[in-house]
């Protein structure tokens, strides 16, 4: 016989005969536990829910007569221009995520498309020309310490350019 078997035998014996129950182990109710990236929760060990969102988003395909490359191209580069002249005057709190949704939403208003991407080839130097003399119009509001910011933020974003080519 056991140590432990002799200390129960002790036990029942001075507690009136009735053997002692094992305690289980038990988990508080409640308690949630997540793992891995699909989001599965376990509550107190009994209940598994899973939770697997898909996000679809429609994909937007231009038209045979939308701008070309170069006309798209040369859009982004005048809407990261805008923001970087309102990061500069301090738009929206700097925030660069939130000035280029701004314009993008501007030009998809202005032109009543889904994307900048499907204006008609025929408007894509109109768009050009309004983005460019929209620039010149920003650059030409901001204080000088704005200017100053624009100044560095162009010279980052150049010394980036030469190392990224």
């Amino acid at each position: 016989m056991s140590d432990d078997d002799i200390k129960g035998k002790v036990v029942q014996l001075l507690t009136g005969g009735k053997p002692e129950k094992p305690k289980r182990e038990r988990k508080r109710p409640g308690t949630v536990q997540v793992s891995g990236a699909r989001n599965v929760v376990g509550v107190g060990g009994r209940d598994v829910h899973i939770h697997h969102q898909v996000i679809q988003r429609p994909k937007i395909q231009p038209s045979a007569d939308a701008i070309t490359g170069p006309q798209a191209r040369q859009i982004q580069n005048l809407v990261e221009q805008l923001v970087d002249i309102e990061e500069a005057g301090g738009v929206l709190g700097g925030d660069r995520r939130k000035l280029f949704a701004k314009w993008y939403r501007a030009i998809k208003d202005r032109y009543e498309v889904p994307s900048y991407r499907t204006i008609r080839e025929h408007q894509g130097d109109e768009v050009i020309g309004w983005l460019a003399r929209t620039a010149e119009l920003e650059k030409g509001h901001l204080p000088p310490a704005g200017r100053k910011r624009l100044r560095e933020i162009e010279a980052r974003r150049g010394h980036a350019a030469d190392h990224a080519g």
